[in-house]
């Protein structure tokens, strides 16, 4: 019997699933939700670039904007426009910024679009794929590449702490910067190529 990961993507059903963990995601800040099914664009990306796939599939349409800055953005970029008619750009224009949370923020991070004091709504969501996602913090110290994050705000009661792999600490101090004059801001969500994810909306601290 073919295993669910392993069927053919349906670009409505799998997506309002995906859509749903998306929600759930923001609504839980730090915690980790997993999509169904990480076979679209199975036809024409590597395995470890279909979870970027899922969330363009889901969310973006001919309206919107979106820079993928990956390894495999020869790949990507084409078919994210194929399939959703969104608009490649360049990052500081986008709505939808997707990147590699394991390398250090290059220069158009600081650029980012982090809407208007009218339209807060309008700054960017950026994805970041990360190594592994885990909740609460493990008991060994952190090794290299790894963030222990303390996360508080709407959504979290108290404080929730989470444990990411790969991730380059300076896109947190970034993060810090882009939401320093809420409601201005930037929304991150952390992605794995496994179909992991844990969001922090602007509205969440993070300190780690």
């Amino acid at each position: 019997m073919t295993a669910q990961n392993e069927t053919l993507f349906d670009p409505v059903h799998d997506t309002q699933l995906f859509y749903r963990e998306l929600l759930g995601a923001f609504a839980e800040p730090g915690k980790v939700k997993t999509a169904g099914r990480l076979t679209a664009g199975a036809e024409s990306l590597e395995p470890d670039e279909r979870m970027v796939a899922v969330i363009a599939l889901t969310l973006l349409d001919s309206e919107v904007r979106f820079a993928a800055e990956l390894a495999g953005q020869e790949r990507l970029t084409p078919y994210i426009r194929m399939h959703t008619f969104a608009r490649p750009v360049p990052p500081a224009e986008a709505e939808y910024v997707f990147a590699d949370g394991r390398e250090t923020p290059p220069a158009w991070a600081e650029a980012l679009n982090t809407g208007t004091l009218l339209e807060p709504e309008h700054g960017a969501t950026l994805f970041l794929r990360v190594d592994d996602l885990s909740e609460g913090a493990a008991e060994e110290p952190a090794g290299a590449g790894e963030a222990r994050i303390a996360l508080s705000g709407p959504g979290i009661p108290g404080e929730r702490a989470m444990t990411v792999a790969g991730l380059a600490k300076e896109w947190l101090a970034c993060r810090r910067q882009w939401n320093v004059e809420y409601p201005l801001g930037v929304d991150v969500v952390l992605f794995t190529a496994s179909g992991k994810l844990a969001a922090l909306p602007r509205t969440t601290r993070a300190e780690g």
